[in-house]
């Protein structure tokens, strides 16, 4: 990662929806950060998540780019 393809959190972790193991996450983007580039961020974000939780597999469900702030938001289905 460098500056042109920069990721970041912010600390805002996975928010629950109001579905059963359903959370939604924000990939903030900077520079030529893509859809690519945010996924990898993400999946690295979610390997403690879902071993603190019990989760063993993931389905992303959706994945939503807002422009300013810059920031892809995905919805994560896990499972058990």
């Amino acid at each position: 990662m460098g500056i042109f393809n920069a990721t970041a959190t912010y600390g805002h972790g996975f928010k629950p929806t109001d579905n059963p193991d359903e959370y939604i996450a924000r990939i903030y983007t900077g520079g030529f950060a893509g859809q690519g580039t945010a996924t990898k961020r993400l999946i690295r974000e979610m390997e403690p998540f879902m071993q603190e939780k019990g989760y063993s597999k993931y389905n992303i469900l959706s994945a939503r780019f807002n422009l300013i702030p810059s920031f892809f938001k995905f919805t994560i289905k896990f499972e058990v």
